[in-house]
């Protein structure tokens, strides 16, 4: 006779000994970004392989494939990071004024940290700030040049090796008869200089910047340091 002294689930017992009815291999199933091999009643069993860095696998997945993770796309056997293009929406504002330091605001995605900008007779170009969607700079229309002005954005400055125009633009340079941003307080001569009170285009001494002028932003008031 048999005897095998009771057999769990999943086990028939064969010449006295309670053997697993389950088949071994039966399907592979990812685990944390890994897959490993399940017997046919859902036990896991040994490693396959893992996914590769910055892939994954959702949990129980039978697909035995990885996914790239967000911003990677697949090349060969592994994930490499996307190389997405800057794109530039904007460039603001329209207009500025012969003599007056203006701030520009460059709108886009995947802007670099490198972004070049330029305006034809426009001094003192000054990176203000810098990120992925936002860059801004600013320069001083000179030169006595009025009426229209073209200007670029590059990816880099044009001195350098791989400068690439990325968007052409053009402002138009009005003479200084009237306020560069409506009536309000003004440095005249940019940081250095003193606060001047403008009115209607008029321009009088608000106050002496000891420690140099601060430039606000567009709608508030300049002030001293």
């Amino acid at each position: 006779s048999v005897y095998c002294g009771g057999c769990g689930n999943n086990e028939t017992c064969s010449n006295n000994v309670c053997q697993s009815t389950c088949e071994e291999e039966y399907e592979a199933r990812c685990l944390n970004n890994k897959f490993y091999y399940y017997d046919s009643c859902g036990n896991i069993g040994d490693p396959i392989y893992d996914c590769p860095d910055n892939s994954h696998c959702p949990n129980g997945s039978t697909t035995t494939s990885c996914y790239c993770d967000s911003g990677y796309h697949p090349e060969g056997n592994d994930c490499v990071e996307d190389d997405n293009d800057p794109v530039i929406t904007s460039v603001t504002p329209s207009t500025a004024y012969l003599n007056y330091i203006t701030t520009f605001t460059v709108n886009g995605t995947d802007l670099p940290s490198t972004l070049s900008f330029w305006i034809a007779y426009c001094s003192d170009v000054t990176k203000i700030s810098s990120s992925s969607t936002v860059v801004k700079f600013s320069c001083r229309p000179s030169w006595g040049k009025t009426g229209t002005q073209n200007g670029d954005i590059r990816n880099k400055p044009s001195t350098e090796a791989g400068s690439v125009i990325l968007k052409n633009f053009s402002i138009t340079v009005n003479t200084s008869n009237q306020c560069q941003d409506g009536n309000g307080r003004y440095c005249k001569d940019g940081t250095q200089g003193e606060l001047y009170t403008c009115n209607n285009g008029n321009y009088t001494l608000y106050q002496t910047c000891n420690n140099g002028c601060r430039i606000m932003p567009s709608g508030q008031n300049d002030v001293c340091n």
